[in-house]
């Protein structure tokens, strides 16, 4: 989701428009997606632990390689 969604910024930027920040819509899995798939976290939550999981999209995007322009 993420690539996707950085690369329609970065052509945004390439078009000229001044783009100053981008925000991932939820660090953790809302109790309101349980119903919901896929789950949009960078963190995912199984409910019945309550034990929080890093998905590989939050690694990535707090990579350098998720940075197009610097």
């Amino acid at each position: 989701y993420y690539t996707g969604a950085l690369g329609e910024v970065a052509a945004a930027i390439e078009d000229g428009l001044k783009v100053e920040g981008y925000l991932a819509w939820s660090a953790l899995d809302n109790d309101e997606h349980r119903s919901i798939r896929p789950t949009c976290g960078l963190i995912a939550v199984d409910w019945e632990t309550f034990e929080r999981t890093a998905r590989p999209s939050a690694g990535w995007l707090g990579s350098p390689a998720s940075y197009t322009h610097r």
